[in-house]
């Protein structure tokens, strides 16, 4: 589970889900959004918390071995996690950024952020923040949803 808030739908699925068994995973988020409320709570409960691929790969080798499916150390999840090529690139292009936009992009952080919260987050006032921002969404560095902006990726 992603997003769910207090109570939802999605919390009465996870609930059906770990009744049967069936492993439930919840990926944390902040502590100051209600929609991550819900997940909070699965992890509480004892859902497995998830931060990346690799964690769900773990469990279903886990799984696999315990079930007598897959050899001790024959899996792909064994090795260490690897960074995407397109990881790589944005990661390379946020490195060649102005030391200005690279602070944009820490004042995002990792969590959606409305304009304002940016604004605030900024120590030093940025001029021109909003065609800064809509660069950054041009090169592709940067997403606006909702008038929400995020990283393209971690």
């Amino acid at each position: 589970m992603v997003q769910a808030a207090l109570p939802s739908g999605s919390l009465i699925t996870a609930n059906y889900a770990a009744e049967q068994n069936r492993e439930v995973f919840a990926v944390p988020g902040s502590i100051h959004n209600s929609l991550s409320a819900g997940c909070h709570q699965l992890i509480k409960e004892g859902a497995t918390l998830i931060e990346g691929a690799d964690d769900i790969l773990a469990v279903i080798r886990d799984l696999q071995i315990a079930q007598g499916l897959a050899p001790v150390g024959s899996k792909k999840a064994d090795m260490p996690a690897t960074k995407t090529s397109e990881q790589i690139a944005y990661a390379q292009q946020i490195e060649a950024l102005p030391a200005e936009m690279r602070a944009i992009i820490d004042a995002i952080g990792y969590d959606p952020a409305p304009y304002e919260l940016i604004e605030a987050r900024l120590e030093a006032g940025v001029d021109n923040l909003s065609a800064v921002l809509v660069d950054l969404e041009l090169q592709g560095i940067v997403t606006v949803v909702g008038g929400l902006y995020s990283r393209q990726y971690s």
